[in-house]
């Protein structure tokens, strides 16, 4: 699992960890967790929404509500924002009297390469399958015919 660690320091701007050997490839669901240690007043403060706003690289939007309690939130990214390109997430912390938004942070995701309907069609059991299904097609014609 990829594993990348968020810093949001106090003048808005953000600090990235990334873990070693990883990168996120388009299509991956729930395989990279992502840390983000809010500082200190923003973190355990009970009156604070935490969230995250996310933008794929299609330009789909979706928010993740960032709960517990402590200084570091950690949630997954789901398959929806893994698109080939960039991932780019904001996060912001909310009260009654004030609004923090912090520096967009760029995540970036990389592309398959992969044509998946060739690899299932090179597969041997999908081949199988088909001349199964064709000499049973054909025997049912046969049939017909007769």
């Amino acid at each position: 699992m990829a594993q990348i660690n968020i810093t949001l320091l106090p003048n808005k701007q953000a600090k990235v960890a990334w873990g070693q050997g990883y990168s996120i490839v388009e299509g991956e669901n729930n395989a990279t967790e992502i840390g983000v240690r809010y500082p200190p007043g923003y973190a355990d403060s009970p009156l604070s929404r935490r969230y995250a706003y996310m933008r794929n690289a299609k330009g789909e939007y979706a928010t993740q509500e960032l709960y517990g309690s402590g200084a570091t939130k950690t949630f997954t990214l789901p398959a929806s924002m893994t698109y080939a390109g960039a991932t780019t997430i904001v996060f912001y912390s909310e009260s009654e009297n004030e609004k923090i938004v912090w520096m967009p942070v760029e995540i970036p995701i990389a592309a398959t390469h992969m044509d998946y309907k060739k690899v299932a069609a090179a597969s041997e059991d999908v081949l199988q399958e088909a001349i199964k299904a064709t000499e049973e097609l054909r025997k049912f014609l046969k049939q017909k015919k007769e």
